[in-house]
């Protein structure tokens, strides 16, 4: 029974259903065997995991019929009926949280007996909880609500054949349309915006099977005020797209705050900005014209902060809260840094806490040169079970013992790294090659010890600024100028 498809489906049960999913099966309604209660009772106390071996169809099949002997066929038919249950359970249970849907059905089954008052009443509960969905949602179910409403005018129109319910009757059915366009609109700008993401986060081309020319020539004659906000800034990310210049950047970023915030879902501005982000990010690690994009940046995620569009289930995103640490010391907002870690690290989700948060404190206290702290804070982080972040806190231990000088400390750190590297079988070659890049640029760091070694230095300067991979290599480059400056004079 353990790989079987009825255990499969339980695992995904919460613990705290359990009540209900026992009511379910011991309500009349749904079943009248007890030997299936019997069943799910025994199973439910393996839980989580169900791995005992009081779980075999065997052991099963003797609990439920001590007197004969084990028949396969029979318990994997009771098994199958239980799944059954199991699966009108899932399907009742997620129906109660689906209100919408529960109007839906219920206007539908109106509708199907005739039952107007009754009608009227659930379109009104269903369109007042439409108002607070989400953007894709609110779309559909806005068209489900017109087209409701249509087959009822339809009803009366057949019955009735009375020409001011044909007047009714055409306004619904526009309002329909209108819907159904709206929802039509959303879902291909929408999915093209996916598309268009997709190619810019992973730098690959456009897909060209996307009609862009039929998107703009419907918009081309049309008001775009007209339309939804939603559907307007998804047509803003669209044309944004076409060009990708700092113009359209500017200009997309300008008309997503003129709008009320109010007004717009904010996974759909939680959406918008990813892409400014990444178009910024990308304008700052090619940074043909030498310019600095970091403030930028910066600007970007505080608008975002104070929109709270950084939090997932009321927890800050990990990826974000890091990377805002990392941006704000770039261009040396240590204060505003500061105040930023003291405020939030506390909504971290709680499998981040307290490495996470130590880790942020610690990269302002190296910034801010004081690297004894910043040692201190990294010595006791060691809850960290994720690999890549583990490798951020290494490097920047190995950043702090040289900067303090702590030669035997560094040369034992980088050693115990570079095995550590080479022993990870999830970490991508990519990844382990710009860290071996970035301990063996350490180790050549520490062996400059006079003017001797000047051209060593150029060497590593000309391979700092060549496309080889390195990480920290801002760092890096500081580093090897520093003594540059030393020991050319």
């Amino acid at each position: 029974m353990h790989d079987s498809k009825l255990l499969a489906l339980l695992k995904t049960i919460q613990e705290e259903d359990h009540t209900s999913l026992l009511d379910f099966f011991q309500s009349p309604y749904f079943n009248k065997n007890e030997k299936i209660i019997k069943l799910v009772k025994h199973l439910l106390q393996f839980s989580p995991d169900y791995q005992s071996e009081k779980l075999s169809k065997e052991f099963c099949y003797q609990l439920l019929y001590p007197e004969t002997a084990f028949e396969d066929a029979r318990i994997r038919r009771l098994m199958s009926k239980t799944l059954k249950l199991l699966e009108q359970f899932i399907t009742y249970h997620q129906l109660k949280k689906e209100e919408v849907v529960q109007h839906q059905l219920m206007a539908n089954y109106c509708i199907d007996n005739d039952l107007e008052v009754f009608f009227k009443s659930q379109i009104q509960s269903w369109e007042k909880k439409n108002k607070k969905l989400g953007d894709y949602q609110y779309f559909f179910q806005s068209y489900l609500v017109a087209n409701a409403k249509l087959r009822v005018n339809n009803s009366f129109l057949i019955k009735n054949m009375r020409k001011n319910v044909n007047k009714a009757h055409e306004e619904e059915l526009q309002n329909t349309l209108d819907k159904l366009q709206n929802f039509y609109l959303y879902k291909t700008l929408h999915l093209t915006f996916v598309s268009y993401q997709n190619s810019l986060m992973f730098n690959t081309p456009k897909n060209e099977k996307i009609e862009t020319n039929s998107i703009k020539a419907f918009f081309e004659d049309r008001e775009l005020i007209k339309f939804p906000s939603s559907i307007q800034l998804f047509y803003m990310v669209f044309m944004f797209f076409q060009n990708q210049n700092q113009e359209s950047y500017q200009n997309l970023k300008n008309s997503v705050s003129s709008f009320n915030v109010k007004d717009i879902d904010k996974k759909t501005l939680r959406d918008i900005y990813k892409i400014l982000e990444v178009y910024v990010i990308h304008k700052q690690t090619n940074n043909i014209n030498g310019q600095d994009y970091y403030s930028e940046l910066l600007e970007l995620y505080k608008y975002e902060l104070e929109q709270e569009l950084v939090f997932y289930e009321q927890a800050f995103y990990p990826v974000k809260f890091r990377n805002m640490v990392v941006v704000a010391l770039r261009i040396k907002e240590y204060e505003w840094t500061e105040q930023f870690i003291q405020d939030y690290h506390h909504t971290l989700p709680d499998d981040q806490l307290p490495s996470l948060h130590h880790y942020c404190l610690a990269l302002l206290y190296f910034h801010q040169k004081r690297f004894q702290e910043a040692a201190d804070l990294l010595f006791n982080i060691t809850d960290c079970k994720d690999a890549f972040f583990m490798f951020d806190i290494k490097r920047l231990q190995i950043k702090t013992y040289y900067e303090q000088d702590e030669i035997d400390l560094l040369d034992s750190m980088m050693n115990a790294f570079r095995v550590q590297i080479s022993r990870d079988s999830f970490l991508s070659e990519g990844n382990k090659l710009i860290n071996k890049h970035f301990i063996n640029m350490v180790f050549r760091l520490v062996g400059v010890q006079s003017h001797k070694d000047i051209k060593k230095l150029y060497k590593m300067q000309d391979e700092l600024n060549s496309n080889k991979a390195f990480a920290e290599r801002p760092w890096l480059l500081s580093k090897v100028e520093e003594k540059m400056t030393v020991y050319a004079k």
